[in-house]
């Protein structure tokens, strides 16, 4: 199925609007983790794998914001995760210009991201997926965004 979505996505036959239309009930619903998870999940290897993606500012801002706040459902964690390092590696250039307004003033989007990352999610306790995630991400930002996080 992902792989017909991708073609899709590819192809403009469809939009990622319209997936995440499809998804909203399920990515929301709490009496079902599962669907919840895999909706997820879903969405960020959407992000991962269409060839091209042309996002403005607006869908960064949200999607960002989006697996933020999915960083603290146990069940969505991996998604949220990979979601946000699919972000930091395609969208490096729109989010270097975006701020994030915080209770300590504005900070760059990138910072807030990987603080509320390291934060949120408590790494040894969940899966092995999990924990290889957040190390793809802290590696990718030690790599490619040292000097907007120090």
């Amino acid at each position: 199925t992902l792989n017909k979505v991708i073609e899709a996505l590819d192809q403009k036959r469809m939009e990622l609007l319209d997936i995440v239309v499809h998804l909203e009930k399920v990515m929301c619903d709490a009496s079902n983790p599962t669907g919840r998870r895999n909706a997820i999940q879903f969405l960020a290897f959407c992000l991962r794998d269409k060839a091209e993606l042309k996002l403005n500012f607006k869908h960064v801002e949200t999607f960002a914001k989006f697996f933020e706040n999915k960083l603290s459902d146990w069940q969505c964690v991996e998604g949220a995760v990979l979601g946000i390092f699919v972000l930091f590696k395609r969208q490096a250039a729109l989010i270097r210009t975006l701020k994030q307004e915080t209770e300590n003033g504005e900070v760059p989007l990138a910072v807030h991201l990987a603080d509320k990352m390291l934060k949120e999610v408590h790494v040894p306790s969940h899966t092995q997926a999990v924990r290889k995630s957040v190390l793809d991400t802290i590696l990718l930002l030690e790599e490619d965004w040292h000097d907007e996080l120090t």
